[in-house]
């Protein structure tokens, strides 16, 4: 038998077609957990509920009250005083 004989390669042809997508793979494990995020700043309180408004308003009312029954004492005291200076100069004039 004898060596086979082989013609000469002609020019080579165009690229054929992209073949079809392959599946896609299965999914890898899940990695690690992150460190846990801090806590951000507090918020600005809510709206008041109607009986904290109502309790707080209560004790301002109060509060107001006590001044006032200061204020007039001591408003009376000095009302008092002036009636004794007065009376009391009042004297002095009639005894000159």
């Amino acid at each position: 038998m004898g060596a086979r004989q082989t013609k000469p390669r002609g020019a080579k042809g165009a690229k054929g077609n992209r073949g079809q997508r392959g599946r896609r793979g299965a999914q890898g494990p899940p990695g690690q957990v992150g460190p846990q995020g801090e806590s951000g700043p507090a918020g600005p309180p809510g709206p008041a509920l109607p009986l904290q408004m109502l309790a707080t308003m209560a004790q301002r009312i109060e509060v107001m009250q006590r001044d006032l029954e200061v204020q007039f004492k001591r408003t009376a005291q000095l009302q008092a005083d002036l009636d004794t200076l007065r009376a009391h100069l009042a004297k002095q004039l009639q005894s000159n």
